[in-house]
């Protein structure tokens, strides 16, 4: 064997799995899951036939503010605070 053939793109997905257990395992951290909210993508507006760019642009505006408002939240919310009890923990 060489050492290339460890790497984990060549490892079959049992080993990947495994190790990637046993590595969380060792480290004794259990992340929970991050909130859909924060993994969720915001689609674009519409552009219908004919509408004024105007029109198109004030939606796409309006789309862009609530994903920014969902990234904030995952930060303020939840990344932040799990950090500070992470790092508490310490």
């Amino acid at each position: 064997m060489t050492g290339c053939s460890l790497l984990p793109h060549r490892l079959s997905p049992e080993l990947q799995q495994a190790a990637t257990e046993q590595g969380r395992a060792g480290a004794g951290l259990h992340l929970p899951p991050l909130p859909d909210r924060c993994r969720k993508p915001v689609a674009h507006a519409a552009v219908p036939l004919g509408e004024s760019i105007g029109a198109v642009l004030k939606r796409e505006q309006a789309k862009l503010d609530v994903a920014n408002d969902d990234k904030g939240w995952c930060a303020l919310m939840f990344y932040d605070p799990l950090r500070a009890r992470l790092a508490g923990s310490k």
